[in-house]
């Protein structure tokens, strides 16, 4: 059976003249290339289709991120803003009760010059260490007044920059 099929192929190669096997040579390599090509190009296209599918993962990604640090930084300045307007409300409450405090020790003085018999005479030892008094306790007052708003500002801008730079950093 063999034999038989390697007579029938001589008998063909004989019945060909070399030009049409070399012509039938460059056929079947050419088929061969298209394959490859195509194949190569099924290959490349399938890389780009995942190569932008990735992209699109990765963008949608930061968009997600973006709008999270976009969200927290919101949030943030809202919460700022509400601890200043709170520290405002304290600072005028604190305000309040320093005028209070001052028209009760300037009562006080007041009683005191009346109550004291130096004062009937015009004894200004007495008036004057009163008002001493008077006076240092309203600097001591206003001096502690803008320390604790400097306090309340910089510490409210601190626990702002800490949130800020917390909410930038990925959960």
């Amino acid at each position: 059976m063999i034999a038989a099929a390697l007579a029938i192929a001589r008998r063909l190669a004989g019945a060909l003249p070399p030009w049409a096997w070399l012509l039938l040579a460059a056929l079947a390599w050419g088929g061969w290339q298209r394959h490859e090509a195509k194949h190569a190009q099924a290959v490349y296209a399938k890389a780009q289709a995942q190569a932008a599918a990735e992209r699109e993962t990765a963008l949608q990604a930061s968009i997600t991120e973006t709008a999270r640090r976009l969200d927290a930084q919101k949030e943030i300045t809202h919460a700022a803003d509400q601890a200043a307007s709170q520290a405002q409300a304290d600072a005028l409450a604190a305000a309040a009760a320093a005028r209070s405090l001052r028209a009760r020790v300037a009562a006080i003085q007041a009683r005191a010059a009346a109550s004291n018999p130096a004062s009937a005479l015009n004894c200004a030892p007495a008036e004057a260490r009163a008002r001493v008094f008077a006076e240092l306790f309203e600097r001591a007052d206003e001096r502690a007044g803008k320390l604790g708003q400097i306090a309340d500002d910089r510490g409210a801008a601190g626990q702002s920059c800490q949130r800020s730079y917390d909410s930038l950093t990925p959960p």
